[in-house]
């Protein structure tokens, strides 16, 4: 059921994005070079930055921290490793997205069947 769930989730989260960008972007074609379009655009940009932004702060204290509460006792040590390792191949090895999404999904697979 989780799977179905998260199948579910991901449909009804990313389709009706998609759909707007696709269908929106006849109209954003149109008015470039249109200054106040122009603004307007980039002022959505930086909201869309600091809604992603807000929604990494709040998933990765979910998973680092998962009782809700931060402090020393609650840290998911495996959890936090996972991200500094994350972090660690992507801007220092310039390891590229998708392999590090799927070294992501091996990881959760691992600590799943073992019991993590």
């Amino acid at each position: 059921m989780g799977t179905l769930g998260l199948l579910a989730t991901t449909f009804y989260t990313f389709l009706p994005c998609f759909f707007f960008v696709f269908a929106g972007a006849p109209l954003i074609e149109r008015t470039q070079g249109k200054r106040t379009i122009e603004s307007v655009l980039t002022l959505i940009t930086a909201v869309v930055v600091g809604a992603i932004l807000d929604l990494t702060l709040f998933l990765g204290k979910a998973v680092i921290f998962p009782s809700g509460v931060a402090g020393l006792k609650q840290l998911n040590v495996i959890s936090l490793s996972g991200v500094i390792l994350s972090l660690f191949l992507l801007y220092r090895l310039r390891l590229k997205v998708i392999p590090l999404i799927l070294l992501g999904i091996g990881f959760g697979f691992v600590r799943y069947f073992l019991g993590l």
